[in-house]
């Protein structure tokens, strides 16, 4: 398999785990999957990827928290900047 099929395959594997089950996470989480992931460094990519494995809960807390919160709460500043970023687009009001 080509890298660019293995890398749409991959990629479309990741919008469908943005799907969350709740409208707060899944628009947080396609946006930046949409918007951002592309742009994004290899670090920012593989923290995205980990913040899929978090539950939806521990997802949310820091989702809905300040980007320095965020860094504080995981202890990973690729976290906090994804955390930025989405916090550019949509403000916490909006949670």
């Amino acid at each position: 398999m080509r890298n660019s099929k293995r890398n749409k395959i991959h990629r479309n594997k990741l919008w469908w785990r943005c799907h969350r089950g709740t409208r707060e996470l899944d628009v947080l989480l396609l946006y930046y999957m949409d918007y951002q992931y592309d742009q994004a460094s290899p670090e920012e990519q593989n923290a995205f990827e980990e913040m899929l494995r978090w539950p939806d809960p521990e997802l949310y807390a820091v989702l809905s928290a300040a980007p320095r919160q965020a860094q504080r709460q995981t202890g990973k500043a690729h976290i906090a900047h994804i955390v930025s970023l989405i916090h550019a687009r949509y403000h916490t009001k909006a949670l």
